[in-house]
């Protein structure tokens, strides 16, 4: 890299920081007004639902292979399996 554009890059460095700190964030989308007759807010209710932990067990199986000559053999695989 030449100077001339190291030097250009290092200065674009120094002058993006404020410049990103002058952009607002965006807006949130306005939400109505929740009574207290209609529960939570539904936000709220999104983050508290995590959903069922996945159940996983090893499995020991037995797999059926032919080597280069030809012959059956038996492997022992232990996987994961997950539902």
């Amino acid at each position: 890299m030449k100077r001339r554009g190291f030097f250009a890059s290092i200065a674009m460095l120094g002058l993006a920081a404020p410049a990103m700190l002058a952009v607002a964030p965006p807006a949130r989308a306005a939400l109505p007004a929740m009574r207290l007759d209609q529960g939570e807010d539904p936000a709220l209710e999104d983050v508290q639902h995590r959903g069922r932990r996945r159940r996983c067990r090893w499995e020991i199986r037995q797999l059926r292979y032919r080597d280069r000559w030809g012959r059956v053999r038996w492997r022992t695989v232990r996987r994961e399996v997950c539902w």
